[in-house]
């Protein structure tokens, strides 16, 4: 799949400017942090000079003296943002002197023996908040690179690493990060994400590929500066594989490699280097400068090399190294190719299938089921009863549009009858087209992507989409009593007859009750129509409009509710899913007693068993300067009204629905902006993993 960065001349021209002026300014060498935040050992109250200076800031104002620039760190390196934040703020150097680059996506974990790799999530929201506290952290109003961390763990998830490059780049407008990068250790993965990724990418950083052992970058990097990305090398030790008190246990090299290297500080032509005087000898100086002299010869392709150092003295030795331009002895070098045979340029699987699966288990929540869509083929618009050729939603709505209108993700979602035309309840001719419609949805004509074929490709009728969906909602005609039901829903079922996979996918049915009389919903023949459905497994979905409507509607509903399940067994009584929260009135505060009614109902249906609602329709019920806000904002003005469902009806009876394509109306990129605002509720809402995974599908899989 290919990913595309979203148009904006400006803003590209502001990103490459920054490129250009990161590229002109930062110096070969960075520091990396890792060290500084506890990883290798506890720097905790470690001072460092009489000054009583604590090692971090030592380190930090030796860096900046020697020239060093840039400043690595990561979430996942304990407390390295902390203590770099604090040390930068203790040496107090102008903000212009210096860049801070982090990274995203992996943390720390509370259960490191079972999960050695540490947490990945790469959700919005996750990455969200990461950024807004590394600010906070590092103690800065910007972040000159954010790097995706260790992609590899994620880069089988297409969608989710294009989220998450959208998610960087709306910090990116807001010049909050100046440059977005990945970074990561197997080259191959690196590569095919900056060729999925157009524009949206500034910056690679490669680990262990430019070092003694393995130095494949330089290929990869030179392809990369083509495209005009920047390119960082890190690990030039390759994680503690090329010194001398070798790797630590959890390295990932294969057992020959391990061996390889552990020979090379004993061969007899490393005495010849006896002379070096520019630090004390080892295979770990060795290393070093034969990395830092590659990047030299291609420092147009590898802008920087990111060392890590604890203390003044280590930094004086590798700024020292990086200085030394001699070359290294050519015996040597042809002594360590020698030594490590095979295994020169020889990489390791650094994620397995297990290690894949246990990181990303809790990514599943991000696979969508949109609850509640409409959809409807041209020809048949003029069967819908609010039909008008000039109307906002005319014209064709196909399965290809909602494809298109949703990607980069690829939700599953439940169709949901459009009203077509049925003269009270008595024409069934309409409905049941509809019916033959969504069943070339599922069946999807046998077309395969690719296929060269006018309807399919305008329709979106392919086998790889009829998967998603995962069921349909009828009309039925309810009012109209349990006889006339049944004789409608054996009608509906023998005009699919020829496909049982249909009909096993029909979950349930709906007949509006917004623009009915009230008292519709308590008549006996629809309660006893209700009750029926119950028997049969269907649910109902209630759509009513207490914004317009006001407040009778909705305590006809929870009469309506009461009375379906008078006398009746609770494994026999009919599901509930209440449409878009009933259509609240969010066009006015909370603090009023509109508010109050709605609230007060809604509590009271929560309190009925096998009673859902969706978390859709909202964009609908709000003024137009709250539509065009951010989606924060958005998020923070209807929260008052989520907070009632999370309160009464809990994650577990919530679902998300974006209500496509009524979403569309006045509101540019409608499905993503409802995405990103049910995105910041839950963040505000600080849910837990499970509960935000009930939401954004589980939860319409049990109730559906």
């Amino acid at each position: 799949m290919a990913f595309e960065a979203e148009s904006g001349s400006k803003v590209e021209a502001i990103i490459q400017a920054d490129l250009h002026e990161f590229l002109s300014n930062v110096r070969p060498l960075a520091l990396g942090t890792a060290g500084l935040g506890g990883v290798y050992r506890n720097i905790e109250n470690n001072k460092a000079n009489d000054n009583n200076e604590d090692i971090a800031a030592t380190t930090v104002r030796a860096a900046l003296a020697g020239g060093m620039n840039l400043f690595d760190s990561a979430p996942w390196y304990l407390r390295s943002e902390s203590v770099l934040g604090d040390a930068l703020a203790h040496v107090n150097a102008p903000r212009s002197q210096y860049y801070i680059a982090t990274k995203v996506g992996r943390y720390p974990t509370s259960d490191p023996s079972n999960n050695p790799n540490g947490d990945f999530d790469y959700s919005p929201s996750r990455i969200r908040a990461s950024v807004t506290a590394s600010l906070a952290k590092l103690k800065t109003d910007y972040l000159d690179i954010v790097y995706l961390h260790d992609v590899e763990f994620v880069h089988h998830q297409p969608d989710l690493m294009h989220e998450a490059l959208l998610t960087l780049r709306e910090f990116q407008k807001t010049r909050q990060i100046r440059l977005i990068g990945i970074c990561g250790y197997p080259l191959e993965v690196l590569d095919q994400i900056v060729e999925q990724s157009g524009s949206l990418i500034q910056i690679v950083q490669s680990h262990c590929h430019l070092t003694l052992q393995n130095n494949l970058l330089v290929e990869k990097a030179s392809k990369w500066f083509e495209k005009g990305i920047a390119v960082s090398n890190a690990a030039v030790l390759s994680m503690g594989l090329l010194t001398s008190r070798g790797p630590p246990d959890w390295h990932p090299a294969s057992p020959g490699l391990l061996k390889a290297c552990k020979k090379l500080s004993t061969l007899p032509s490393l005495t010849s280097l006896a002379n070096l005087d520019f630090l004390e000898f080892s295979i770990e100086d060795i290393a070093i400068r034969f990395s830092l002299n590659t990047q030299r010869k291609h420092s147009n392709w590898i802008a920087v090399t990111v060392i890590g150092c604890i203390g003044s003295k280590e930094v004086s030795d590798t700024l020292a190294a990086r200085e030394n331009i001699s070359p290294l002895d050519a015996t040597m070098l042809q002594d360590i190719q020698a030594c490590l045979g095979e295994f020169h340029n020889a990489t390791w699987d650094e994620v397995t299938p297990a290690s894949v699966k246990k990181n990303n288990d809790h990514q599943e929540f991000l696979e969508i089921i949109d609850a509640h869509i409409h959809l409807y083929p041209e020809n048949e618009q003029h069967m819908l009863a609010w039909y008008t050729p000039d109307g906002p939603l005319a014209g064709r709505k196909s399965l290809a549009e909602y494809r298109s209108a949703t990607l980069p993700n690829r939700p599953g979602f439940i169709f949901v009858e459009t009203d077509r035309r049925n003269a009270d309840g008595q024409d069934w001719d309409a409905p049941l087209t509809e019916l033959e419609w969504t069943r070339r949805i599922a069946t999807a004509g046998n077309f395969k992507i690719g296929d060269v074929n006018t309807v399919a490709i305008e329709e979106g009728l392919f086998v790889e989409n009829a998967p998603l969906l995962r069921g349909i909602v009828l009309w039925a005609p309810v009012s109209l009593g349990p006889l006339k039901l049944v004789e409608y829903l054996n009608r509906a079922e023998n005009a699919v007859i020829d496909y049982p996979e249909v009909w096993q996918i029909v979950r349930g049915v709906r007949f509006l009750l917004q623009d009915k009389y009230d008292g519709t919903c308590c008549d006996p023949l629809f309660i006893e129509s209700l009750r029926l459905l119950g028997q049969r497994g269907l649910t109902f979905d209630v759509c009513i409009d207490h914004h317009r409507k006001g407040n009778s509607q909705l305590e006809g509903v929870v009469e309506m509710v009461q009375r379906a399940r008078e006398n009746v067994d609770a494994e026999n009584s009919v599901v509930f899913i209440l449409d878009h929260l009933c259509k609240p009135d969010l066009t006015r505060s909370h603090n009023n007693p509109v508010f109050e009614s709605w609230r007060s109902n809604i509590v009271k249906l929560s309190e009925y068993s096998r009673t859902f609602v969706k978390l859709s329709g909202c964009l609908s019920e709000m003024d137009d300067k709250l539509k065009k806000s951010s989606p924060v904002e958005i998020a923070n003005a209807i929260y008052p009204w989520i907070d009632v469902l999370l309160k009464s009806f809990g994650p577990g009876r919530i679902m998300f629905a974006s209500d496509w394509p009524v979403c569309t109306i006045d509101v540019d990129d409608s499905w993503q902006k409802w995405r990103q605002v049910v995105e910041e509720i839950l963040l505000k809402a600080a849910l837990s993993l499970e509960d935000r995974r009930l939401i954004w599908g589980a939860t319409a899989k049990v109730a559906y």
